[in-house]
């Protein structure tokens, strides 16, 4: 699994000068575009000790707007962790919608700690691993970018790194877990393999950086995470573009609906006119339908002045029908079947706003001929 990443590949000073102001760019841009989206950002960087997980989380603080960005490190477990579940200290500091926040290990540096000292069994650590990956699958599918960065050395660098950090006790936080951990390189590798295996997914992977040359290191980080937000980004606007037709074909359904509503009040109008007093119930529900969608759509403003217009001419005409003497209503039939048929036309072809108009127009023809 390693292998391509334990190569010792290296960047010289003059091409990361040339690369980085445009990586950073990017970098900087693909960051406001989660903001204006309000898409969270959860970076992971792990690794082996000295491959440079501090030296990333730094850059990231200056390559980034750090406004938005929070920093977490989780070292001791406090009391107040201590009574609550074991993940709790980790989703109390998710990322807020629009914000980015940075786990040093994340919830996977104790777990395969652990499982370098052997201090869980491979079944316990299956299982931590698969509960990870729920968790992972679930933030990815409300919209979280999730990268995770494991940073890797081959044995050698490994073993200079390590001589380094003991040399410069003074300045480098040295615990006694990382020196029986740093001992152990194929223990670690072995469970860093295990548990990258098990929770790389498409949602959610996993990017193995050679992490020998910090130049080198520096931009396939910023690649990583660059590609990891513009992969989310393109899934979110996909997303809300399927929303957005999801949302006009209901708009279109409705406006059918609601021309079929017109047709059927101002059929029951012309029968109330003319002294059917009996069409009166079924056309004021009709009415009331349409009233209901409109308000549930909110969509069509015009059907409300049509919809006023047609009740004050309902009930005018309900109030004239049993005085015995009917109504007589001379209404041009055939134009305003013409006028329907080119409403409906409209709104199958997407016009809604030409839709709404000519409704307009065709309910104040058809007012202006009732009595």
């Amino acid at each position: 699994m390693f292998e391509s990443a334990a190569l010792g590949r290296a960047c010289s000073n003059k091409e990361f000068e040339e690369k980085a102001p445009q990586l950073r760019m990017r970098l900087f841009n693909a960051q406001l575009q989660c903001i204006e989206r309000k898409i969270p950002v959860l970076i992971t960087v792990a690794g082996l000790v000295g491959s440079g997980r501090g030296a990333i989380i730094n850059l990231l603080s200056e390559w980034m707007d750090s406004k938005h960005v929070q920093n977490h490190v989780f070292w001791l477990v406090t009391d107040e962790e201590k009574a609550r579940p074991w993940p709790w200290r980790f989703w109390r500091q998710l990322p807020a919608a629009g914000q980015t926040a940075v786990f040093y290990d994340g919830w996977y540096g104790e777990a395969m700690r652990q499982r370098c000292c052997k201090d869980v069994g491979e079944n316990e650590f299956t299982a931590s691993m698969h509960r990870w990956q729920a968790l992972e699958s679930g933030l990815a599918e409300s919209g979280m970018a999730i990268i995770k960065l494991w940073l890797h050395l081959n044995k050698k660098d490994h073993a200079r790194a390590l001589k380094e950090r003991q040399e410069n006790r003074a300045l480098v936080h040295f615990s006694p877990s990382d020196k029986k951990i740093a001992a152990d390189y194929d223990g670690m590798v072995s469970a860093a393999s295990r548990a990258i295996m098990l929770t790389d997914r498409d949602n959610a992977p996993w990017s193995i950086i050679d992490a020998a040359d910090p130049n080198f290191r520096n931009l396939s980080v910023v690649k990583a995470i660059i590609a990891g937000i513009e992969r989310t980004i393109a899934a979110h606007d996909a997303r809300a573009a399927r929303l957005q037709r999801d949302e006009e074909d209901r708009d279109f359904r409705a406006v059918v609906e609601a021309v079929h509503l017109i047709e059927a009040v101002l059929a029951g109008a012309v029968q109330i006119a003319e002294g059917d007093v009996r069409q009166l119930e079924p056309a004021a529900d009709d009415l009331q339908h349409l009233h209901e969608l409109r308000e549930d759509q909110n969509f069509v403003a015009a059907f409300h002045h049509v919809e006023d217009h047609i009740l004050e001419s309902l009930e005018l005409a309900g109030g004239q029908a049993p005085g015995g003497e009917a109504g007589h209503v001379h209404l041009e039939q055939a134009r305003v079947a013409t006028d329907l048929a080119k409403l409906e036309q409209r709104v199958e072809d997407g016009h809604l706003a030409l839709g709404h108009a000519l409704a307009f127009d065709v309910g104040q023809h058809l007012i202006a001929e009732l009595p």
